[in-house]
């Protein structure tokens, strides 16, 4: 017994080093990864060692190209992760990406990859095989110039040929690139299929020559059976055998995946159950936990610093291990194929994004939710419940904004979105795609970026009711817009222009205001002191006066502070982008987002 805890003791220490190991290998930089790997004391129980998904974040980190010698020292179980992962698009079979794949393990070991995909996959070599080229068997009676010229042979016996792409193919290929890319895209993609052709040609002429120096007869059976294979029942099974490998790392189908996004609210959540399995990755046989997300999450956010908080090691490690089951399920829910560094970085930082708002929104207090109380939520609820009450916060705000736009003035003058200017058709436009999204305007690099925070739902609830207030106002004064005019026009200008049409004593219509006339009116419009040099500002009596215009207008007595403050902001946005113009310098052009000018 003392000799068995010893052993037991010895295994959870070598284990505990080498996470350690790997660990330090997924923080660092590409080329030192490489280094740190190749340069161990036993470079192959260290790359076995790691969780599958970890060496295949490792290979698009330090890149296809310089993996080949860790791929070698790599055990079968994780060369099948990366053909699962990889040769897939949707539920076919990818044949461009299998032999890119392929190429990739025959390089980094050609006995090996053909021993085990023949041992374990036939029927996927096979597949692949009957997809790439044509297969002849000559009769005992028949001549092999009967096959013709462009057929070869290893043996006369089986004779085999890679079909040529015809122009016509090349000529379909290419007009459905161009109906689904655009015409000013310039990608080749009758180019492309060529390339592909010769290098499966490449492939599998090399594959088939190591096979048969290796073992002529099983050369000969794997050539026979791949000209006698029926596609659709072997891509079915595959794909069978493919989905329940995936599954248990988290890779559930979309259909069952896409519930990650089912919107849940607060009072629905239930505490999850306590039985934490103890240190699953010490001293048994469960799998080892990834741990790439660990080094993409983003550490500034609340979810990671709730994280970092957790003290006991083993509800930790839990928790690392239903993070990384999470991300996994974002990425099928998604249906993204990773193909670099940045798509894991976008998809964790997205699972990070929506596991924080959930945290703040459970939270539900009026003070800022600390990083320990957040702690306290992620070891007493499930991470997809948590995630969910997180995506359901912007579902909700879909919702509203959905509703709104369907009984709007907008819609039912048939305007387009455009109408409400740059801002607001972001966030309109965010929250109207299949899944809401934060309109960031790149102030963090990207257009749209997931929900990160709860202030990032309190300031598009807030811009959302700005609109629709906005869309009652010009409800009640219904300006008449011309088809011709609508698509070019903005609230801004559409305001801006009847006003000034009323201030100058013309019709109150939405139409051009001719450029001489206007020029009286905009010099009146600023206050800019006795010199006229410095810049102009617009005087409270001016902006009273538009205010009472729009009251009239619309037949109120009171327009409501949300008015008025959008208002503030539209004369405030006059004075900074016009207040230093000359009315002798106006040009017609310039003045469109504001005044429609002729």
């Amino acid at each position: 017994m003392q000799n068995m805890d010893y052993q037991v003791a010895n295994a959870i220490r070598k284990e505990k080093a080498l996470s350690e190991k790997r660990s330090q290998i997924l923080a660092r930089e590409p080329e030192q990864a490489l280094d740190a790997i190749l340069g161990a004391d036993q470079p192959a129980t260290l790359i076995q060692s790691f969780p599958d998904q970890d060496l295949y974040y490792l290979m698009h980190h330090i890149g296809s190209d310089d993996f080949s010698p860790v791929l070698a020292l790599a055990s079968s179980r994780q060369w099948e992760y990366f053909l699962d992962m990889d040769v897939w698009q949707g539920d076919r079979m990818d044949l461009p990406r299998m032999t890119e794949t392929l190429e990739l393990l025959f390089k980094a070991d050609p006995q090996r990859l053909l021993r085990w995909i023949i041992m374990e996959k036939p029927d996927f070599l096979e597949y692949y095989f009957f997809k790439s080229m044509d297969i002849r068997i000559l009769e005992h009676d028949q001549d092999p110039s009967e096959f013709g010229d462009d057929f070869t042979t290893l043996d006369h016996q089986f004779y085999f040929r890679f079909p040529e792409i015809t122009e016509r193919v090349k000529e379909v290929v290419t007009g459905m690139a161009l109906l689904t890319m655009g015409d000013e895209d310039e990608a080749d993609p009758a180019g492309e299929l060529e390339k592909n052709r010769e290098q499966a040609e490449t492939l599998i002429t090399g594959m088939l020559n190591s096979l048969a120096e290796m073992d002529l007869s099983v050369c000969q059976a794997v050539l026979l059976e791949s000209a006698a294979v029926i596609p659709a029942e072997v891509e079915e099974e595959q794909y069978r055998l493919r989905n329940v490998r995936l599954a248990e790392k988290g890779f559930l189908p979309h259909y069952e995946a896409a519930g990650v996004y089912q919107p849940m609210a607060r009072g629905d959540l239930a505490p999850r159950g306590m039985s934490w399995l103890k240190l699953p990755r010490l001293g048994t046989d469960l799998p080892v936990p990834p741990a790439f997300a660990e080094t993409l999450m983003p550490h500034g956010s609340l979810f990671a610093k709730a994280l970092q908080g957790v003290q006991e090691e083993n509800i930790l490690v839990n928790l690392q291990a239903e993070f990384v089951a999470l991300v996994n399920q974002v990425i099928s829910a998604d249906k993204v194929r990773i193909r670099s560094r940045q798509d894991m970085d976008k998809m964790v930082g997205k699972t990070c994004d929506y596991l924080s708002v959930g945290l703040e929104v459970i939270h539900g207090q009026s003070e800022k939710c600390r990083p320990q109380q957040a702690s306290a939520i992620i070891t007493g609820y499930c991470l997809g419940d948590i995630f969910r009450v997180g995506a359901g916060a912007g579902v909700r705000l879909k919702a509203a904004a959905e509703k709104w736009y369907e009984g709007s003035w907008l819609a039912s003058r048939g305007i387009p979105l455009t109408f409400l200017g740059e801002d607001w058709l972001g966030v309109v436009g965010g929250l109207l795609l299949p899944r809401p999204l934060y309109f960031d305007n790149y102030v963090s690099g990207v257009l749209y970026r997931p929900f990160a925070t709860s202030h990032d739902l309190v300031k598009i609830t807030h811009d959302l009711v700005r609109i629709q207030t906005l869309d009652t106002l010009l409800q009640a004064m219904d300006p008449e817009l011309s088809p011709q005019i609508s698509s070019i026009v903005t609230w801004k200008s559409v305001l801006l222009t009847l006003w000034a049409r009323v201030c100058m004593d013309m019709d109150c219509v939405v139409d051009m205001i001719p450029h001489s006339r206007f020029q009286s009116f905009f010099s009146a419009l600023f206050s800019r002191g006795i010199s006229g040099e410095e810049k102009g500002h617009i005087s409270e009596d001016t902006r009273t006066n538009f205010i009472q215009w729009l009251e009239q207008a619309a037949g109120k007595n009171e327009l409501g502070s949300i008015i008025s403050d959008v208002m503030t902001g539209l004369f405030d946005e006059l004075e900074e982008e016009f207040g230093s113009v000359h009315e002798s310098d106006i040009e017609p052009a310039l003045m469109a987002s504001h005044f429609l000018l002729s």
